[in-house]
């Protein structure tokens, strides 16, 4: 994906463009769209913050409510090959408390909750989040 790619996300914040394409841009991780024709259905992207080996955060977004599980399916094997690629031995990823198909999303690629009570004020506009993490 490149910064030219960012608007088929459709993300509701501003703030994600931003950090999007400054992690783009800084060339901190791969970064992957899902589209059907012109459509785009999925992103999902790694962010290796703290190195180009061993724990990154990575991020998804759903933004079609189609062929929901098709698109888990191939996030699922593109996570396994991230991991193989990047020698990823911890992936984690941070969803607010009250979207639950998110949660089941999450849990759905093998992720566990870490922090079952939340973290609270996480997210930039202060709601609860939960951090979730793979291992390898």
């Amino acid at each position: 994906m490149t910064g030219d790619d960012v608007h088929k996300l459709k993300l509701e914040e501003p703030w994600m463009y931003e950090r999007f394409i400054d992690c783009i841009a800084r060339d901190l991780g791969p970064a992957f769209i899902v589209e059907e024709g012109a459509n785009a259905l999925c992103a999902f992207g790694a962010l290796f913050e703290w190195g180009s080996h061993g724990a990154c955060e990575v991020w998804f977004n759903l933004i079609e409510n189609k062929r929901t599980l098709n698109i888990c399916r191939i996030i699922k094997r593109l996570i396994v090959n991230l991991a193989g690629q990047y020698k990823v031995t911890r992936m984690q990823a941070i969803v607010k408390c009250g979207n639950q198909v998110n949660n089941r999303f999450m849990r759905f690629m093998g992720f566990e909750n870490e922090t079952p009570s939340g973290m609270k004020n996480k997210l930039y506009n202060g709601e609860t989040a939960f951090l979730y993490s793979r291992c390898f």
